[in-house]
Order: C-alpha cells, then sequence, then structure tokens
C-alpha cells in the first residue's frame, strides 16, 4: 500500500459588495474596487494567510489576513477613478 498525498484545500465563499466598496470576512472589511459594488464576488482565503477576491474569471483583489484589532483593510487604488464617475453622473 502506498501513502496517499494530502492536498492542501481552499474553501470559496461569497460575499456581496457593500455601497462603499468592502466585503466582510470573519468580522473584518477588505476593499474592493469600486465598479462591483452590489455585485456577488467570490472569496478564497490562501495558505499563505490572505483573500482573494473573484468575479467571474479574474482575481480582482487580496489581500492579507487581518488579526488583533485591525477592523479594515483598504487599497486606495480600488477607488481610483470613482470621484471622477460620479462628477461626470452629476453632470
Amino acid at each position: 500500500m502506498g501513502s496517499q498525498v494530502i492536498i492542501p484545500t481552499c474553501r470559496w465563499e461569497t460575499r456581496e459588495v457593500s455601497r462603499d466598496c468592502f466585503i466582510s470576512y470573519r468580522g473584518k472589511k477588505y476593499s474592493v474596487p469600486y465598479r462591483y459594488a452590489g455585485q456577488v464576488v467570490k472569496v478564497k482565503e490562501t495558505l499563505d494567510h490572505h483573500i482573494e477576491i473573484y468575479d467571474e474569471q479574474e482575481c480582482i483583489a487580496k489581500h492579507p489576513i487581518l488579526t488583533g484589532k485591525a477592523t479594515a483593510h483598504i487599497q486606495m487604488e480600488h477607488y481610483e477613478g470613482l470621484h471622477t464617475k460620479n462628477v461626470l453622473q452629476n453632470e
């Protein structure tokens, strides 16, 4: 009998992106590019203690999993172009 190789598995979950461009995962908030606000995305926890956030085909954000007192991880590039978009819609 040969020994079995144990392959780490990952678990996928879905989350809805809030209007302020965050998802909640394990009680912490993580930013997502603004164009995904209101949409459902898939979240995968990686073996290197990150979360990856996916739309239908591609990874749209990656964050380290927060521990301790930190409550949110924000990547400012997720909001780039948001002000311009709002100004153009209001004209």
